[in-house]
């Protein structure tokens, strides 16, 4: 969950990819559909993703705002 994102940034782009380097998900807002609306849920073609660490970019898209980058992992209790 990324708080305020689509009221602070209305026009972010969400990249989500695997150690491989795959693109496993993106999403671009727009007003009629914000970030918070499909909010990635760490599965890939409706599938559940391994245990792992994904690399995230968030491009704010507003021509001031640095990207911000890092890595999310998925963590599930079985």
């Amino acid at each position: 969950e990324i708080l305020y994102l689509d009221q602070n940034f209305p026009d972010n782009i969400i990249y989500v990819y695997n150690r491989w380097g795959s693109l496993i998900y993106e999403h671009k807002s727009s007003a009629t559909n914000p970030y918070y609306m499909n909010m990635w849920d760490g599965t890939y073609q409706g599938t559940d993703l391994p245990v792992a660490s994904y690399y995230f970019i968030i491009d704010f898209n507003d021509g001031a705002t640095e990207a911000m980058k890092g890595t999310v992992s998925i963590i599930r209790n079985e």
